[in-house]
């Protein structure tokens, strides 16, 4: 829960789970596996893997444009925000959801 809670930049579960918590139109699912073992977290991914009849696939992570769009609305980025970092528009999306991933510890 509280990597959703970062993740979404939001202090309250219920809204995390809206922004980006598993839907019934969800076709793809994003595990964080978290360890100081390598071997563990490698079983534990293959143990994923076959549970859900599945394997590794990095692109889900890749930022399409369709994604660019939600995640600006989610994150309520601008394109005043986006102007300012100078860098191309991806970098700079990215940059902002750390950005607020971060000031979410800070807000009180």
């Amino acid at each position: 829960m509280e990597m959703m809670l970062f993740a979404s930049a939001q202090r309250q579960i219920q809204k995390a789970i809206e922004h980006i918590g598993i839907k019934p139109a969800s076709s793809n699912l994003a595990v964080v596996i978290v360890g100081c073992d390598f071997q563990h977290i490698t079983t534990q991914l293959v143990a994923l893997s076959e549970l859900f009849s599945s394997s590794s696939d990095e692109s889900v992570l890749e930022i399409t444009p369709a994604k660019q769009q939600k995640i600006r609305s989610t994150f309520q980025i601008g394109d005043e925000e986006i102007i300012l970092l100078k860098e191309p528009p991806q970098q700079s999306i990215v940059a902002l959801v750390i950005e607020r991933m971060a000031l979410l510890s800070t807000q009180v």
